[in-house]
């Protein structure tokens, strides 16, 4: 598990209140203060406590701080924002607050100087001032718990005077890493105010610290500390960084706390490289005192392993067993010869050994712990003393041949059973138990290893490889450990000795101790395909209650703040992976969010979205495409070919090659040139000008049938503008004559307004060419202008007389007149079709107290925000960031019918009252696909 820097050494560090520090009257306030020592002047000495403190201020108390206000007001000022310009007083101020990283700005790339600083913005403003990690979201929390606290009559623009307490409470404390309180390394503040009452200093200065550090065999590396680290617990992989010029493979696969728990014991993924330059990375280790090592750099280092390979003991461990350890690891035969093998366990040649001089057969030798440890299995028992000789052959991992050695194993009978006796926890998904002595596995079944309830086993059956020694690896993916005391269970019969000494049923509690460290998102989101994301996590997630498959925790947006439609969400625990597939296609800007996300110990997600871009992987569809053609007079033919997405038109696989088109069979490139032309109409359109026969062209056929043949047009392999090919060489498009123009939709969009939409672009119209009509009444069509939209034509038109109720006017096209550019228009024969209403929502209005106000009510028990609208919300659109609620928590946004809920988070929802502040954040569409912007209201109405 990954863990961000914890809070347990700063607040053993601290552990001080202004109660407890001396040296000042209790009278006097943080402003009194932070004068009195220096760190700050004022304004004629006006400090002006009850002004609210700008952003550009903010940057300016952060300097003086550190007593860096000179520095700081002569700084080189560079642009970081579009609102802080060279000429601004602050300009200097800012920049240096930026370099220090203090500071941060917007996502649209503004400071916002003279806006008043919220207590959120402050906290994080300080905590980056003394290098604590944090949580926006909890940074307020997160400012406490190191010791730093200060109250705000109003949240959302704090007051100088407040952002003075504090200033002068970060000033109390030790910055990151650091020992001794800021204000007094900085020689502002006196040792007095900081002694407590026995006069000696609560500030502990004993660090963390490596002591030394060496290789074992260059398949080990073991480093050690001052201080004693936690014994039960492994150290993730994650926290070693191994470097090695030639060996760029390498990596920390296995990282163990020493049995004494004053060391580490590193072993890599590949042997290191003899006598070549390594660097070593450790980071965040922590002592069991507290203490913490942030980040220690071993560079440069040479691990040249000149000793030589030998036995260092033997003993009889079973009537068949002889156990051989050595001083370092040995080469298996898979890492001289490597060969596909039936398990993972390495192994040693039966002749590598010689048992009393060749009269016990061996029957084989297998390498543990490393491959510093060999168990040797016999074909004939063990009654006697063991004289064991190992061939010289053997090698370590530098090359050295084993040094010549013989040694006696001792017979001795064993009748004791196997017991637990420890554990190494791994992560919450896995640990490993500590036996007696060495074991081998008899029963692998999963329901005979569990923890805490017999529905609880580990994920699948136990091999040979999940024993190591006395080690056993289980593994509890599918659940996980929760903090505190969990019983781990392992049924009787499952092992035993090499005696044959079985198990009795075993119990051992493991303590997985507290974990606040809260999980995060592994890089960024992989996108599989056009419908597929893929997201990792840092550890595995809460699922008790099937939580991670509610589609609803996962928020994507696009550019225009709709959200997409998932449609299944996919979980593996052990990969900690959720795979979101969507019910249609993603193609643009989008962002990614999460709610409701937590690990197994109820910390949540820490993650501020993800922003990424996916493009087009859908290759051009023919059968999508339409061609027509227009017999323009008796010297040239236009042919329209419309692709189903924007075309390439350069390079191979162009629209606008002509060799890429065959029109009944015809290759155009093999027409004269004078005869031909090829243009772009739009992205999508292209237009063929070809000649008549009788003018070096060709008489072009088109067909009355709506199949694609070789008859009618055939377009080569194209691709579109993003660089999708079409899957076949040979594209078959039916060749239509020219049609009419249809009415595809007529819409009421209120003011008397209508919406006419068209099949086609048209060049000119003729209002006369409509009919509108409701039983007598005839309209006129008045102000009219006309839009595109997708190669279609959209006209906007007053009515006349007023439409008192759209409900019952019919519209019938069926003019010559309005035309497209090759003349086509609409058929008279086409009937009538209905006005519908579409009209965009807006908040429902209520009288409340003799005044009409939007209708927003505020439930105290449900902790529900409710806005009713004039219409019915379509609840895909929405997601919990398309409304904020005056800077307060919010869970979900969802929709009923015209309702849209908000949902407040139960820290918060005691904070809503009545005129609580509702923005609109994100567009939205209500059932009839209108976009919904720019809301702004607040809550009127209090229910219980």
């Amino acid at each position: 598990m990954k863990r961000k820097l914890s809070f347990a050494l700063a607040v053993l560090l601290i552990s001080l209140s202004l109660s407890g520090i001396t040296g000042y009257a209790e009278n006097e306030s943080s402003a009194e203060l932070l004068h009195k020592y220096g760190f700050i002047v004022g304004d004629n000495g006006d400090l002006m406590v009850n002004q609210n403190l700008t952003r550009a201020q903010a940057c300016v108390l952060l300097s003086e701080m550190y007593g860096k206000k000179t520095e700081a007001s002569k700084s080189i000022y560079i642009q970081n924002f579009t609102d802080v310009n060279s000429k601004d007083w602050y300009a200097s101020y800012v920049t240096f607050a930026k370099i220090n990283k203090w500071i941060s700005g917007y996502p649209e790339g503004t400071f916002k100087p003279n806006s008043s600083v919220s207590k959120q913005e402050w906290s994080a403003m300080l905590m980056n001032a003394l290098g604590y990690a944090y949580s926006w979201e909890t940074v307020i929390l997160d400012m406490n718990t190191i010791g730093i606290q200060f109250t705000a009559q109003n949240n959302a623009a704090i007051r100088r005077g407040e952002a003075f307490d504090g200033m002068w409470g970060a000033l109390k404390i030790p910055a990151n890493q650091e020992t001794v309180p800021l204000g007094l390394k900085l020689g502002k503040l006196p040792e007095s105010l900081f002694q407590g009452e026995a006069g000696t200093s609560v500030v502990n200065t004993d660090a963390l610290e490596v002591l030394s550090y060496k290789s074992i065999g260059l398949t080990e590396i073991e480093v050690l500390f001052n201080k004693k680290l936690d014994l039960q617990h492994n150290i993730e992989s994650e926290r070693v960084t191994l470097k090695q010029e030639t060996n760029f493979f390498l990596k920390a696969d296995k990282i163990e706390v020493l049995e004494d728990g004053m060391g580490l014991r590193i072993i890599p993924n590949l042997p290191i490289s003899q006598n070549k330059v390594m660097d070593i990375t450790l980071a965040d280790i922590k002592a069991t005192d507290g203490t913490i090592l942030k980040e220690k750099k071993i560079m440069g280092v040479k691990f040249l392993d000149s000793t030589l390979p030998q036995m260092r003991s033997a003993e009889i461990i079973g009537d068949y067993y002889v156990k051989v350890t050595f001083n370092e690891p040995i080469q298996s035969d898979e890492d001289i010869a490597p060969r596909i093998d039936e398990d993972t366990i390495p192994e040693l040649s039966i002749s590598d050994f010689l048992l009393n001089d060749g009269k016990i057969n061996i029957n084989s030798v297998k390498l543990t712990e490393n491959n510093k440890v060999a168990i040797i299995k016999c074909n004939t028992k063990i009654v006697d003393n063991v004289k064991v000789v190992a061939k010289t052959s053997l090698k370590d991992f530098a090359g050295f041949n084993l040094f010549a050695t013989e040694l006696v194993a001792q017979y001795k009978s064993d009748t004791t059973s196997p017991t637990l006796v420890s554990y190494r926890v791994v992560s919450p998904k896995e640990v490993v138990l500590i036996w007696s002595e060495n074991i081998q596995l008899l029963n692998g079944q999963t329901a005979f290893y569990y923890h805490d309830s017999a529905a609880y086993t580990i994920d699948n059956n136990l091999k040979d490889e999940n024993i190591n020694g006395r080690e056993m690896t289980l593994n509890f993916s599918n659940k996980p450990f929760t903090a505190g005391d969990n019983e781990v269970f392992v049924l009787n019969d499952t092992i035993s000795d090499f005696f044959g000494n079985k198990n009795t049923s075993q119990k051992i509690v493991v303590n997985m101790g507290a974990d606040t460290t809260k999980p995060t998102v592994e890089g960024e989101p992989n996108v599989r395909d056009e419908k597929t994301i893929e997201i990792s996590f840092s550890e595995t997630l809460r699922n008790t209650g099937s939580e991670i498959y509610v589609k609803s925790n996962y928020i994507l947006l696009d550019s225009n703040g709709k959200k997409a439609d998932i449609s299944q969400v996919l979980y593996d625990s052990k990969a900690a992976t959720v795979t979101l597939k969507f019910a249609n296609k993603l193609n643009g800007s989008y962002k990614l969010s999460f709610s409701n996300i937590y690990d197994y110990y109820g910390n949540p997600l820490l993650d501020s979205g993800h922003s990424f871009t996916i493009k087009d992987m859908e290759k051009p569809t023919p059968a999508n495409w339409t061609a027509k053609v227009f017999y323009i007079g008796s010297t040239e033919q236009y042919v329209i070919i419309t692709f189903d997405k924007p075309m390439n038109t350069s390079g191979e696989y162009s629209v606008l090659d002509k060799s890429n088109y065959r029109i009944n069979g015809t290759y155009l490139d093999k027409i004269k040139t004078s005869a031909i032309d090829i243009s772009l109409i739009d992205e999508k359109t292209v237009q063929l000008i070809v000649a008549t026969k009788a003018y070096d062209g060709m008489d072009i056929v088109s067909d009355s049938d709506d199949k694609a043949e070789t008859s009618d047009l055939i377009v080569a392999k194209v691709k579109d503008k993003i660089g999708n090919e079409t899957e076949s060489n040979e594209n078959l498009v039916d060749l239509q004559e020219k049609s009419s123009i249809e009415v595809i939709s007529f819409r009421y969009i209120g003011d008397d307004q209508c919406e006419i939409l068209l099949s086609d672009k048209v060049v000119d119209v003729d209002v006369s060419d409509f009919d509108i009509a409701r039983n007598n009444i005839h309209y006129t069509m008045e102000d009219y202008f006309v839009t595109e939209k997708e190669g279609k034509s959209i006209i906007t038109a007053t009515l006349n007389p007023d439409v008192n109720d759209y409900k019952g006017i019919f519209l019938r096209a069926s003019g010559q007149n309005t035309k497209t550019a090759y003349g086509e228009t609409f058929n008279a024969n086409k009937g009538y079709i209905a006005l519908t209403e579409y009209i965009g929502a807006g908040i429902e209005q209520i009288t409340q107290n003799g005044n009409r106000v939007d209708y927003v009510t505020y439930s105290r028990s449900s902790g529900i925000i409710s806005i009713n609208f004039t219409t019915n919300i379509n609840a895909n659109s929405l997601s919990m960031l398309t409304f904020d609620v005056d800077g307060y928590e919010v869970d979900q946004i969802t929709a009923s019918r015209n309702q849209v809920r908000i949902y407040i988070d139960s820290k918060d929802r005691s904070k809503i009252s009545q005129y609580t502040t509702v923005q609109q954040v994100y567009p939205f569409q209500d059932m009839n696909e209108i976009r919904i912007e720019n809301i702004s209201t607040r809550v009127e109405i209090l229910q219980d």
